[in-house]
């Protein structure tokens, strides 16, 4: 399975001076990403605030392989956490056949509520769990059907049959990048791998190595 690039959102501030035409309005700026990507990873705060009308306007503009994978950060208590999820199951239902995964970000510390809340929807949702480095985990306590994704020093580490979603800082050292997207590449076998980035460079080189590396 070929490793996917993706944005982290398409609005960022950095890519309306650096990627988009300077003469472009800004309702055209999705439409212009999907012409060079495949997927986009929606912050938190971002599918949050759309609405089943402008899901649906991303959805008609987006192409048949495009995927949008959606952020959800465990922050806070397990009612806002609960929260969170039903709003995020309804954003999924509106994404319908555009769905990737929930990227699913969790602390450092794993409160104990979190794994059943995990069982709960991990039959609903396509769940990648994001472990921090230095993160506690009881993997035993995970369900089956997800995939996980451990920050070990630079190289993140990754196993798991659903879609799995990597989201990594700006990386403009060239070898470093090569031995992430070679550790990604060699442990994806059938799975879908997203690597994101909201750093346009990091992007662009990943992909070049990817396609170089044949994955």
């Amino acid at each position: 399975m070929a490793l996917v690039v993706a944005g982290y959102g398409w609005e960022s501030e950095a890519w309306s001076r650096d990627y988009y035409p300077e003469d472009l309005p800004p309702d055209w700026r999705f439409d212009y990403y999907v012409n060079e990507f495949r997927a986009v990873l929606l912050p938190q705060q971002r599918w949050r605030t759309a609405d089943e009308a402008l899901v649906a306007r991303w959805c008609e503009d987006a192409h048949g392989q495009f995927s949008f994978h959606l952020e959800l950060v465990v922050d806070g208590d397990e009612q806002m956490v609960r929260t969170l999820l039903d709003e995020v199951v309804l954003r999924c239902r509106w994404l319908g056949g555009y769905l990737g995964a929930v990227q699913v970000v969790l602390p450092v510390a794993c409160p104990d509520w979190v794994y059943p809340l995990l069982r709960e929807v991990s039959g609903q949702l396509p769940l990648s769990l994001s472990v921090p480095e230095g993160g506690r985990l009881e993997v035993a306590r995970l369900p089956a059907a997800i995939s996980l994704c451990r920050q070990a020093g630079a190289v993140p580490v990754c196993s798991g049959e659903r879609p799995r979603v990597v989201t990594i800082e700006a990386m403009h050292d060239k070898r470093q990048l090569r031995r992430v997207v070679e550790a990604l590449c060699a442990t994806s076998g059938e799975t879908e791998t997203v690597l994101v980035s909201d750093d346009m460079v990091t992007l662009r080189d990943a992909r070049t190595i990817a396609e170089l590396l044949g994955c």
